[in-house]
Order: structure tokens, then sequence, then C-alpha cells
């Protein structure tokens, strides 16, 4: 006798396990904590924010440690208008959803060290 069954809790699980669970964190998370910086803001974090734009070519930074790191200061707001499409200067909604945006390691445009 053949034993019949059912795929449909074979295809639940799957789905599940699979599909459902596909929720890989972006290693950009950081940023959601900062939206709604701009210039003149102090907040924990905006160092990670410098570090995120000169990786991409946006921003030429050497990280340091100093008082300064987390001050969103003119250059800040500088490199985060060169990344914007909707130029505002401020690290607004849109821009945060882009940059959470998984993304190859490779630089956007070349900046020159002088």
């Amino acid at each position: 006798m053949a034993v019949k069954f059912s795929m449909l809790p074979f295809l639940f699980i799957f789905f599940v396990l699979v599909v459902g669970n596909d929720k890989k964190s972006s290693p950009f998370v950081f940023i959601k904590h900062l939206e709604g910086a701009e210039k003149g803001t102090k907040s924990q974090g905006l160092d990670n924010l410098r570090q995120y734009l000169a990786r991409f070519g946006y921003l030429n930074y050497c990280f340091a440690p100093n008082d300064q790191e987390n001050y969103f200061d003119e250059e800040l707001e500088a490199a985060l208008k060169r990344y914007q499409i909707n130029v505002t200067g401020k690290l607004d909604g849109p821009t945060v959803s882009q940059m959470m945006k998984p993304r190859c390691e490779v630089s956007d445009y070349q900046t020159h060290q002088v």
C-alpha cells in the first residue's frame, strides 16, 4: 500500500525557514538612529557616518579619535550632499534608506588625496 502525503506542510516549512527568514541585517544599520541629523548636530555614531561616506568616495577622512568625530560639521554636510540624489544636506529618511541597502565595497567615485 502506497503512502500518500501532502506537500503543503513541507512547502510551508520551506517558506518559513528559507524564504521568510531572509532578513539579513544591513551592515549599515547604525545609520538608522542618525536619521534627522544635520549640520550642527552632535550625536554618537556620526564618526561611523564619516567612515561610510569615506569608504564610498564622498569624503576624505582618516579615522583619528577626537571630540569632533561625532559633530555634524560643514565637511560632513558637503559629503552628504555629494551622496544625495535629492540634495538636502540633512540625513533624511530617503537618504538613510538608500545608505542601508546592501552594496559592494567599490567606491562610487575616486577622491584625490593631496
